[in-house]
């Protein structure tokens, strides 16, 4: 598990204190299907860029192909998966899709989630993009903190990053050895 440390900005009955980004595998799927589900139908459109029905999620996890893909979560206390990074990788690219509950945001886990992603893809692509609604806010903030060359268009947005030649990204070395795998 790569221990990455998020901290929680508000307090709650359920929050802790920090939280561990690990790499899922294909035994987290009833988990990352429950984390898909628990997302209300907007914030479905917003993860997926268009309305998407329970059965199309459940294809959609069964089809991630965890030896190819890198797959990022945070739990919370409960082992309840509250955050996730799916990063498919394509030739030189990979695209990079986030998605964190309702009850758990504004509290920097997408942002570490991303980064932890970008510290990943750094060891085997070029770049990364992400495909969003220009809608999603977050997410375009996310985009721009990490100086992201944004377009626009027909209501989408589309983000995209040289993770290689981008000097102002920490290189984190020990990620692309066996140490997070």
């Amino acid at each position: 598990m790569f221990t990455h440390r998020i901290s929680s900005s508000t307090a709650t009955a359920t929050a802790v204190k920090s939280r561990a980004i690990e790499r899922m595998h294909a035994d987290a799927r009833a988990p990352l299907l429950a984390h898909f589900l628990a997302l209300s139908a907007a914030d479905r459109r917003l993860r997926f860029g268009r309305p998407i029905a329970e059965s199309v999620i459940a294809s959609y996890v069964d089809g991630i192909d965890f030896a190819r893909d890198t797959v990022l979560g945070v739990r919370d206390a409960q082992s309840q998966v509250i955050g996730v990074a799916h990063m498919a990788f394509e030739g030189d690219s990979a695209e990079v899709g986030l998605s964190v509950l309702p009850g758990y945001r504004k509290r920097g886990i997408a942002s570490a989630l991303f980064g932890s992603a970008v510290a990943r893809a750094r060891c085997y692509v070029r770049g990364i993009h992400m495909l969003f609604p220009a809608i999603n806010a977050p997410i375009l903030r996310i985009a721009r903190r990490f100086g992201m060359a944004v377009r626009f268009s027909s209501g989408d947005a589309e983000a995209r990053l040289d993770v290689r030649s981008n000097p102002a990204l920490p290189l984190t070395n020990r990620l692309c050895g066996r140490e997070f795998a």
